[in-house]
């Protein structure tokens, strides 16, 4: 694969959907993200539930899987990309990550370029609404094409999901964050500057 049209997919689902987009790396639990060699961009799904606004106090994650998180934040630093979580996510905070800003801007940047935008992924074809926040590293934000940061609107009157539906991530809003993180720059100059 090519590096630029390469992108790594960090603590991605067994069966994800990212396996059916050409160009991606996907690295799940059999495939440890921590092996990820830092040489293209990456969209990062690092574990949600300990720092999940609500979950947190219920889940019992091993350490192995919080410290993820804050992994994935590093990575997506140093590769460029998108890395994507709950809304009001404690990752935030405890990474000094830009919140995201109101509808209409991306006024808060952090110290490399970094942003944050909140989404609902049913903007994108869930079937719940699933606020969601993305914080993205190595390009502007008006480079984003496509993205789709409007409120929910119910379609589903009562909708009864398994765990892995609504936890799943729809092909549009997948190819979307694969997009985002082909925009972002790349350089074994960035990775080693970081």
């Amino acid at each position: 694969m090519e590096r630029r049209s390469r992108v790594a997919i960090l603590c991605a689902r067994a069966r994800s959907i990212y396996y059916e987009i050409a160009g991606c790396d996907v690295y799940d639990q059999v495939r440890d993200a921590r092996t990820f060699g830092l040489d293209c961009p990456v969209v990062a799904h690092p574990p949600c539930a300990q720092w999940s606004r609500w979950l947190y106090k219920l889940s019992k994650p091993r350490q192995s899987e919080k410290d993820l998180g804050p992994w994935a934040v590093e990575v997506v630093r140093r590769c460029g990309g998108v890395l994507e979580h709950p809304a009001y996510s404690r990752l935030w905070d405890a990474c000094s990550l830009p919140r995201p800003g109101s509808s209409r801007s991306f006024d808060e940047l952090d110290e490399l370029g970094g942003f944050s935008v909140e989404v609902y992924q049913s903007a994108y074809g869930h079937k719940v609404p699933k606020r969601t926040w993305l914080y993205i590293c190595g390009c502007s934000a008006g480079d984003l094409a496509g993205v789709r940061r409007g409120g929910f609107t119910r379609r589903y009157p009562f909708v009864n999901l398994s765990m892995a539906q609504s936890i799943g991530t729809p092909l549009p809003f997948a190819k979307f964050l694969v997009r985002t993180a082909r925009l972002c720059r790349w350089s074994t100059d960035l990775v080693a500057a970081v």
